[in-house]
């Protein structure tokens, strides 16, 4: 697995606005062969000076997208719609930024967390399949980020899980669901997929 990182200082009252484009970007991503996942971390304490400046109020940003190696990766960075994805939008005003991004390239060397599968490529290929094999609905989608913007604790199942829930259920051609104890309704959303209209 590959992992690229840009680190971005953002002055304070432009977060949402550079929160946006990355939102905005990150869509075309999951069309790209190879692309794993990606993430968007921000700085949840404090203020960045960096070196040479005087230090000012700001927020860090770090772009986190994981591929299924550094190939794919490049492959992205030369395509057309790496271009346009990058060029989609009005460019970015100057007074946003506290220096210049920060770009880091990573080789994963561990993958695997205590009680996961062990083998080196397990979860890439996890991830792949989940791609491949789960396809939420623009409802299930809006739910999951109302859960996030609710805060709720990430306690509930994940798309492959409910996926596999959904299929279980038809496979024994189930009329009828009872969920007990329905956090945000994620998987009750699965749960309503596999019933009977």
């Amino acid at each position: 697995m590959f992992i690229a990182m840009n680190r971005f200082q953002i002055r304070k009252g432009f977060e949402a606005a550079f929160e946006k484009r990355w939102r905005e970007r990150q869509s075309f991503l999951h069309e790209f062969q190879g692309f794993l996942r990606f993430y968007l971390l921000r700085q949840t304490s404090g203020s960045v000076s960096t070196a040479g400046q005087e230090s000012e109020e700001s927020v860090e940003f770090i772009s986190h997208s994981q591929w299924l190696d550094r190939a794919s990766f490049e492959e992205w960075m030369g395509s057309e719609k790496s271009t346009r994805t990058h060029n989609s939008s009005e460019p970015p005003p100057r007074e946003m930024f506290v220096g210049p991004p920060q770009f880091r390239g990573y080789e994963a060397v561990l993958e695997t967390l205590p009680g996961e599968r062990a083998d080196a490529r397990s979860i890439a290929m996890d991830l792949k399949v989940e791609k491949l094999f789960v396809k939420e609905s623009p409802e299930q989608i809006k739910i999951r980020d109302n859960n996030m913007k609710a805060q709720l604790p990430a306690i509930n199942v994940g798309a492959f899980e409910g996926r596999i829930l959904e299929i279980l259920l038809r496979s024994i051609g189930a009329k009828r669901g009872v969920e007990i104890g329905t956090l945000g309704g994620y998987s009750t959303s699965w749960l309503a997929r596999a019933l009977p209209s």
